[in-house]
């Protein structure tokens, strides 16, 4: 009991510790993210990326109380919440024509009402929260558990930084985008928290026997598996996108044109659900390596390729371009960590781990 309560501590000061680094320097880094923006809207940028990355520490603390629940073999509850914070963050872009403030906010209220609902999840299963100081005696444990969920917290920023961008396309733009990611992100979120623990507790079976061949096997059954899936979801995606934009929104001033459009982006954004659930298979499996390092790396990776995608479409293809670039690095997130998935093997395998 004591040493959980280190752990919590290390993961707790760990996620908070990054993102008030990040929210902080927010100003050094907000006219990469999207340059050519004025004065006034850089500005706003940077107080935006601010409270995405008090939703970093929401997301990180909400990821860890997540695994503490799967560690007890307790899927469901993790995945009933899943559809929390992109729920709220289309309900603040519907209700809320704040521009890049209304997924902000409505991202971080997600997240803190998804934490909330953890919690009480994790306390009604008897495992302690509270932290306890001390270093942990299971100190490498701690260090990639405050991994994965720093990993979560940071590609909670793609959204973000994909509505800053549509911010600078004109009205409406934010509340389109906002509108689309919401089904994707609602399906994608539910379906990795049903299958996604029950494979890291596969993975981390297969890697504690240490049977790398069985775990590369394994890995690639179920990524061929997801990108059946995912691959019929887009194509359904693409029959359906208007009579599913159209039930879900279209009502008071949400004309058939904004339908229309939003059923648009919806299927350019439907291009990801392969890579994305595919990519999020692999990381299962770097988590089973005790590789959550390489998370982080990807995650940063991701926000850069978003960034660099942005910076070469949207000027031409404008909202559309948007959406392309957060499928893109989505794709690119699934090769990366592949990659890195192999080389750990095969590093595992030449340490005489085999």
């Amino acid at each position: 009991v004591e040493d959980i309560g280190r752990i919590n501590a290390v993961v707790y000061v760990f996620v908070v510790v990054v993102f008030l680094v990040l929210g902080l320097a927010a100003t050094f880094y907000a006219p990469w993210i999207a340059p050519g923006f004025s004065a006034a809207k850089a500005g706003m940028l940077t107080d935006v990326l601010f409270v995405l990355c008090l939703a970093g520490i929401l997301a990180g603390i909400g990821t860890y109380w997540g695994i503490l629940l799967q560690a007890r073999n307790t899927f469901a509850r993790p995945a009933a919440t899943a559809a929390v914070p992109p729920a709220l963050a289309g309900a603040f872009c519907l209700g809320f024509d704040w521009g890049p403030w209304a997924p902000a906010i409505g991202t971080a209220a997600g997240f803190a009402v998804q934490a909330a609902v953890l919690f009480a999840f994790v306390s009604s299963v008897g495992v302690r929260v509270a932290p306890r100081l001390g270093v942990p005696a299971h100190l490498p444990l701690a260090s990639q558990v405050a991994s994965a969920a720093a990993a979560t917290g940071l590609m909670s920023g793609a959204f973000v930084i994909a509505n800053a961008w549509a911010a600078g396309l004109g009205s409406g733009s934010v509340a389109t985008l906002g509108f689309a990611n919401v089904a994707i992100t609602a399906v994608v979120g539910f379906g990795l928290k049903v299958v996604g623990g029950p494979l890291l507790n596969t993975y981390s079976r297969l890697a504690a026997l240490q049977d790398w061949a069985g775990l590369i096997a394994a890995v690639r059954k179920h990524v061929s598996i997801a990108w059946a899936a995912g691959c019929l979801i887009a194509a359904a995606l693409y029959l359906l996108a208007v009579p599913i934009v159209s039930v879900l929104f279209q009502r008071g001033r949400f004309s058939p044109e904004h339908s229309a459009e939003v059923a648009g982006i919806l299927l350019l954004l439907g291009i990801q659900l392969p890579w994305h659930v595919s990519g999020a298979l692999v990381t299962r499996a770097l988590s089973a390596c005790q590789a959550n390092g390489v998370l982080i790396e990807a995650a940063t990776i991701n926000l850069a390729v978003l960034v660099l995608l942005c910076w070469l479409l949207v000027d031409g293809w404008g909202l559309k371009g948007v959406a392309i670039s957060v499928s893109g690095m989505y794709c690119a997130s699934f090769v990366y960590c592949a990659f890195r998935l192999r080389s750990v093997v095969r590093e595992a395998v030449r340490n005489g781990r085999h």
